[in-house]
């Protein structure tokens, strides 16, 4: 009887509600054909909650830019211009060491300055120098005093008169003569040791509407 009881209970009452009443007090059923009544006491019972596993499906994310690769050196430009634009670049196509900045310092000669007006870079006696920008070639003077062999090319860099001078090369390394027309990256002699010099480097000078300026900054600033 009690197992017909239990049968009819478990048809009667939603599944939930069974788990939710024996976990709670005793269950009173009452039989209506034999009217007897059964009262059930239900002890110790786990309640496990079941889910369906549930998944989703996202695209990957798109893969990040490249990044890019800074040389410090600009790309040649493929033709001279005159006017230089906005194509510069350091005096060599690598890195190159600098022994003296820009403004006061201790001379370290006799000939030498101690308000220095330019930057001197050691990339090794002999080295080629190349244009900072396109320009017209000012003068190009073979000495073995003062700037020593040295060049002075005019540029217009954003709309600015702009003058660079190279100073100190090997006699017989420029290939240039005044008025010459030359691009960005040009050759315009080799690091000698000529003039007021206490070694091999070059001496690079930088005006900027006749004013002389720190070459560093400047180049940072033009070509990074």
């Amino acid at each position: 009887m009690m197992f017909a009881s239990g049968l009819i209970f478990t048809n009667a009452v939603p599944s939930y509600a069974i788990a939710t009443a024996m976990a709670e007090d005793p269950v009173t059923v009452h039989d209506t054909d034999t009217h007897q009544v059964q009262t059930l006491t239900v002890q110790d019972v786990n309640i496990e909650t079941f889910q369906r596993d549930g998944y989703s499906v996202v695209a990957p994310p798109p893969p990040p830019p490249p990044i890019p690769q800074v040389s410090g050196v600009a790309t040649a430009q493929t033709e001279a211009t005159g006017s230089g634009g906005f194509d510069v670049r350091w005096p060599f196509a690598a890195p190159s060491p600098i022994s003296s900045g820009f403004g006061p310092r201790t001379a370290p000669c006799g000939g030498c300055s101690s308000n220095h007006k330019g930057l001197d870079f050691n990339p090794g006696n002999g080295t080629q120098i190349q244009a900072i920008a396109g320009g017209v070639v000012r003068s190009a003077v073979s000495s073995d005093s003062g700037l020593g062999v040295h060049v002075i090319i005019e540029h217009e860099i954003d709309g600015t008169k702009v003058t660079s001078t190279y100073a100190h090369m090997q006699f017989g390394s420029v290939p240039l003569t005044k008025g010459q027309v030359i691009a960005a990256g040009d050759p315009v002699g080799r690091v000698g040791n000529t003039g007021a010099s206490t070694g091999a480097h070059l001496h690079l000078e930088i005006a900027v509407a006749g004013e002389q300026i720190d070459p560093y900054a400047w180049l940072k600033a033009f070509a990074g």
